[in-house]
């Protein structure tokens, strides 16, 4: 990840000043302003820099740093660009991920529907996913399951896990009943959703045969 905004200051700045210099461009007295250029390795980034000091008995001493919000600025902004590459780079890996999960695996169809399965009215969510696997199918899949109500509204959002089923033509149906906690607020609501339920399925992870994990965010 891209780093923080720095100190005004960064902890090699002696070495740097020791290398390039002070220029003095005003003073008053016993208070001087002087500059310097110096560089954040760190971020990549080389800046102006201008120091308050102060004459003591033997010598000259740094005060505070004169443009400390012109850095905060400098420093601001590179970490925004360098921020805003980092995202470039993770949105190309995801797509190439997407590209690589789409050749191995497709949903064809997704359900979701709720039922009674004991007298005493217990409530139970039944999801199912239909797809077709390609070459190389995954060891494990996992499914991220949005549940909408009849209106299309947002009720419940499931994360699922199966092992890839073996099936001569490359297609495939899991099911999963998942027994429904009426003490939690999700499950209220999908119980009191204005039915037909519908379901949007998507790959989130795949576990390949030689252990790569495949997984984008926000899939």
């Amino acid at each position: 990840p891209p780093p923080p905004i720095p100190g005004p200051v960064p902890e090699d700045l002696g070495p740097q000043i020791a290398r390039h210099g002070l220029r003095l461009f005003a003073r008053d007295g016993e208070i001087a302003i002087a500059a310097t250029e110096v560089a954040h390795e760190k971020l990549g980034v080389e800046y102006p820099l201008r120091l308050a000091m102060r004459k003591g008995f033997w010598k000259w001493r740094v005060t505070e740093v004169a443009n400390a919000e012109e850095l905060r600025d400098i420093y601001g902004q590179r970490v925004a660009d360098l921020k805003a590459a980092y995202r470039q780079s993770v949105e190309a890996f995801n797509a190439r991920t997407r590209s690589q999960m789409a050749s191995r695996l497709s949903i064809s169809a997704a359900y979701a529907g709720l039922d009674t399965l004991t007298e005493a009215n217990d409530r139970v969510l039944i999801l199912r996913v239909e797809g077709l696997l390609g070459e190389m199918p995954p060891r494990k899949v996992g499914f991220t399951f949005r549940i909408l109500d009849a209106d299309g509204r947002p009720v419940h959002t499931l994360r699922l896990v199966m092992g890839t089923p073996l099936s001569h033509d490359g297609r495939f149906v899991e099911s999963w009943p998942i027994s429904l906690d009426m003490s939690r607020a999700e499950a209220r609501a999908l119980a009191q959703a204005k039915t037909p339920l519908r379901c949007e399925a998507e790959v989130h992870m795949m576990l390949l045969d030689n252990g790569t994990i495949l997984q984008v965010r926000d899939m």
